[in-house]
């Protein structure tokens, strides 16, 4: 444990006991240093899935399509056609879902009624 400290919190309602807990309460220089440690092993993450990506990405994927290419293994036409029409879809969809953002509204909101503002009832025409 080191530098943490044992705490009990009591919380009486009344005259009587209501709560009990047992914590320990973690000095602020060990939550400093976990965040450091932990922007580190972040910054290692990225680092290594940006390694990652392009070993596979560029090493694999690319140099193996091109080879595949070379030697006309590579069907390309269909996918191609496909891949754009799914696209155009997602865009349309995408554009469809515009007036529904939040803070993207179209209509203008409308004036408070004059009955409303005054803080009256609005009366009604028989009376």
């Amino acid at each position: 444990m080191g530098e943490g400290r044992y705490r009990l919190r009591l919380v009486t309602g009344g005259d009587r006991l209501t709560e009990l807990e047992y914590f320990i309460r973690i000095p602020e220089a060990f939550s400093r240093r976990y965040e450091e440690m932990r922007s580190v092993n972040t910054a290692i993450g990225i680092a290594g899935s940006l390694a990652f990506l392009v070993l596979y990405g560029v090493g694999g994927m690319a140099i193996g399509l091109f080879l595949l290419g070379r030697q006309r293994w590579v069907i390309w036409k269909q996918p191609i056609f496909w891949g754009g029409l799914v696209a155009a879809a997602q865009t349309v969809a995408t554009i469809n879902e515009w007036p529904l953002a939040p803070g993207c509204s179209m209509t203008r909101r409308s004036r408070p009624s004059p009955s409303s503002r005054s803080g009256h009832p609005p009366r009604s025409l028989n009376s």
